[in-house]
């Protein structure tokens, strides 16, 4: 065997399976970003709009009082009320957009770190894959290594790992022995 030489393959296509999944849960993830993003921009109009809305309505009320040595003392106490009920509902208005600022903030942080985790999530599997195939770090002979777990008849030493057989974590499947030359004097 040669360095550079394949050593030991491992079926791949669980995690050729895994690799797929986590991108397309990146895929979803970054589309669930953009489209909150999306409705994030129409409530920020509709706020803009609302907020607009509230302080035109103030101004009109402040207006009409403005009128009040013209009008009635009736009509005069009518539109300063007005004015007050126009003022709360225009903080009431900018008091939705902050909660809904913040809200949105949550949100998309929310969303940047699920992205985070998936990507990483990809990154582990493509790392999981390219472990699945063993090169040879030097020149020399493979030794398969026995398959304590394959069985076996009782008294025999347990037959090397062959093609098909489960590995475990950990499992020392091959080895390529250095020689070692010893020099007497």
């Amino acid at each position: 065997m040669r360095k550079g030489d394949v050593v030991v393959e491992f079926d791949a296509a669980q995690q050729e399976q895994n690799l797929l999944e986590r991108t397309t849960t990146v895929r979803t993830a970054e589309s669930e970003l953009v489209q909150t993003k999306a409705s994030h921009t129409i409530d920020d109009e509709a706020d803009a709009m609302n907020l607009m809305t509230a302080q035109y309505n103030v101004q009109r009320a402040k207006l009409e009082a403005s009128k009040a040595e013209i009008v009635s003392e009736i009509d005069g106490a009518k539109n300063r009320i007005q004015v007050g009920v126009s003022e709360g509902a225009q903080k009431q208005v900018e008091t939705s957009i902050d909660a809904r600022k913040v809200s949105h903030t949550a949100d998309l942080e929310r969303l940047d770190q699920k992205k985070d985790k998936t990507l990483r999530d990809v990154d582990q599997a493509k790392s999981y894959l390219s472990k699945m195939v063993i090169l040879a770090p030097i020149d020399g002979i493979v030794n398969v290594l026995p398959n304590f777990k394959s069985g076996g008849s009782f008294g025999q030493s347990p037959p090397g790992f062959k093609e098909g057989d489960r590995a475990w974590t950990g499992a020392a499947i091959a080895e390529i022995p250095t020689s070692v030359k010893c020099v007497s004097s």
